[in-house]
């Protein structure tokens, strides 16, 4: 099966709202069908399917950095966590595979 490439706009508010828990939603999670898939660090799983879809090194790095931050927020004042999402936007993947 050939995966679909789908454009996709991550936003910091996004990432903000994940990493402080005000959503349980990944950032990418919310730019596709939340019914269908699932989003890990790695790759993205079609629950219709069954089937895990690889992803590319830029969405690797993006959702490991993302569950980092998400580890180490509480810790951290909320302006200096929506500074490292601003950051975090810039290397946001703009594309996904489904």
């Amino acid at each position: 099966m050939i995966d679909e490439v789908f454009h996709i706009n991550v936003n910091r508010n996004d990432i903000f709202d994940y990493v402080v828990g005000s959503s349980n939603y990944d950032p990418i999670e919310k730019c596709i069908d939340s019914t269908i898939y699932e989003v890990f660090d790695d790759f993205i799983y079609n629950k219709e399917t069954k089937q895990t879809i690889e992803q590319d090194e830029y969405y690797t790095v993006f959702s490991k950095q993302v569950s980092l931050l998400r580890s180490k927020s509480k810790k951290m004042k909320s302006d200096e966590i929506l500074r490292i999402c601003e950051e975090l936007e810039e290397i946001a993947p703009k594309y996904i595979k489904l």
